[in-house]
């Protein structure tokens, strides 16, 4: 499982899988299990963070209609290879999308995986195959 790096209850703001993150939690996994019997977990959802409350999860399309809706910029981050957005009420949300997909896929053909595993089938974005 390579997702929930963060969320809202147990963390503070910050990338539901980060990329780096998501690599160092393979090659720990693969010091124990051969590659070809890995499947590189993949979130296909944000989370929220808000001032005050409790933060919850939204779907990709989710989190882009709630911030274009706020008028709030999102901010691709290549490092963890997520979207970010700091809605007007001082909000903050992570998520995934199909370019996130792209960066997890070559990252699972780079060390010979199995495939890609998303959390929920229906939360992500469009994912392409990693034949």
């Amino acid at each position: 499982m390579t997702y929930d790096q963060h969320g809202p209850s147990w963390s503070g703001p910050g990338p539901i899988g980060g990329l780096g993150w998501q690599r160092r939690t393979l090659e720990a996994a693969l010091e124990q299990v051969p590659a070809a019997q890995l499947d590189l977990g993949v979130a296909g959802y944000g989370y929220t963070w808000p001032r005050r409350g409790t933060g919850h999860t939204l779907l990709t399309r989710g989190a882009r209609r709630v911030v274009a809706a706020d008028g709030a910029q999102a901010h691709w981050k290549p490092g963890p290879a997520e979207w970010t957005a700091t809605l007007s009420d001082g909000t903050r949300i992570w998520w995934s999308d199909r370019r996130s997909y792209a960066a997890r896929q070559a990252l699972a053909r780079e060390y010979g995986l199995h495939g890609l595993a998303v959390w929920r089938v229906g939360s992500a974005d469009t994912l392409l195959p990693l034949t």
